[in-house]
């Protein structure tokens, strides 16, 4: 409570911690931040990474120059509302060179709060769907489900834009592109220990 907040306060005050912040950060760790959550939160709205999603935007708002990219995983057990800060970064990141990826192992369409936080990711890639989210992916990549059904570990669809070297933007790919992702041999099997 109060007691230890006072403790922390004197401990940075006498040994002169200061805390990082987002420049410092960005600097030493790149221009990457991955956000992962998995079961960390109890109650995703009442997250507390509303908090550092707004402090990282008020941020960027005030140093725009340079890109970052920020990695949602795990975006389920976020704060999805709207208006919450990871709608507004999503939404608006772009006039402030934040671009994001989100990663979630559940897909909707339609209404929601994950389907509305979806709507925003113009480029999708599905790796073998959770069975709950079959129709849905079916439906978006225009896959038949026994098709996907059948994806190995590796194997993907992407569905969205890529951009062309031909016309100098991004491009819809259609029809959805499958495919499997590239593992160097000297990487080993993700199954195996070795």
């Amino acid at each position: 409570g109060e007691k230890k907040d006072k403790q922390i306060t004197r401990n940075i005050v006498e040994f002169g911690m200061d805390a990082p912040g987002w420049e410092k950060l960005l600097s030493l760790r790149g221009k990457i931040i991955v956000i992962s959550t998995g079961n960390a939160v109890a109650k995703p709205d009442c997250n507390a990474l509303d908090i550092v999603l707004d402090s990282f935007y008020g941020f960027k708002d005030k140093h725009r120059d340079g890109r970052v990219t920020l990695v949602f995983d795990e975006i389920q057990r976020m704060n999805c509302d709207e208006g919450a800060p990871l709608d507004v970064i999503l939404s608006t990141g772009r006039k402030l060179n934040i671009s994001a990826f989100v990663a979630s192992q559940r897909f909707a369409v339609g209404k929601g709060k994950l389907a509305q936080i979806e709507e925003y990711c113009d480029t999708k890639i599905f790796f073998k769907p959770m069975d709950s989210c079959l129709k849905a992916v079916a439906t978006t990549t225009k896959i038949d489900v026994d098709t996907l059904l059948r994806f190995e570990q590796g194997e993907c669809a992407y569905a969205g834009t890529a951009y062309s070297e031909r016309y100098g933007r991004n491009m819809p790919v259609r029809p959805t592109l499958t495919g499997i992702t590239y593992r160097p041999s000297y990487i080993g099997d993700y199954d195996k220990n070795e």
